[in-house]
């Protein structure tokens, strides 16, 4: 079975999943798209939203931590990257649907910084209000023993890396301080996981990506 990533590589989402996909050596053919509200669009991803991952007989998977648990589910011949113990894959669940929602869904209010747009003051001081809410609440949980869920590598690192990273740039951007550093470990985790040669790769990509969609504009 051929499966088909459709997305954007600069995106934080998108990558998150051609992480997953590269570390359970799947292979997979990657389709350029952009968030749309078109009626076939909507058919692929009922919110118009990217990545989405299309599998057998033009199915379609859609929403990053969806893909994440179909392909562990689906591919059980390759590396696991879920554990088999329920508390431990709760744990990676929480984690992730904790930094999905209550770190990086705020600091996404600061996107347009990405691209060299303003966004206001008060803007900037509820998403790194928010953003550190989310990060005391994240230090209740993680491990850092060395993977952010314990000793095995996890889908809650792939997640993790690139929604973090993406919230450490943005927050620099807006207020000049780095949210990462307010847990101990975090930093050098973050390193760790980007010298894995997946994520290496993935980062080079998406800043290509992100340097070629700035030359257009």
């Amino acid at each position: 079975m051929k499966l088909e990533l459709y997305g954007m590589p600069f995106s934080n989402k998108y990558n998150v999943v051609k992480s997953a996909l590269l570390e359970k050596n799947l292979e997979f053919d990657e389709i350029s798209a952009t968030p749309s509200q078109e009626k076939e669009f909507l058919k692929k991803s009922p919110m118009g939203l990217i990545p989405f991952l299309r599998v057998d007989q033009g199915n379609y998977i859609y929403e990053s931590w969806v893909i994440l648990e179909y392909l562990e589910a689906s591919f059980q011949d390759t590396p696991r990257l879920l554990p088999t113990n329920p508390i431990e894959i709760s744990i990676c669940r929480s984690i992730s649907f904790l930094i999905n929602l209550y770190i990086e869904l705020p600091a996404r209010a600061l996107l347009s910084l990405a691209f060299g747009q303003p966004v206001s003051d008060n803007m900037i001081q509820q998403a790194a209000q928010d953003v550190q809410k989310g990060m005391k609440g994240l230090q209740q949980v993680i491990k850092l023993n060395p993977f952010i869920a314990g000793e095995q590598f996890t889908l809650a690192d792939c997640n993790a890396f690139f929604n973090l990273n993406l919230v450490s740039f943005l927050l620099k951007q807006a207020t000049g301080k780095d949210p990462m550093h307010s847990i101990e470990g975090l930093p050098d985790y973050l390193t760790m996981i980007g010298e894995r040669p997946v994520f290496a790769q993935c980062v080079r990509n998406q800043r290509q990506a992100f340097a070629q969609r700035q030359n257009k504009r």
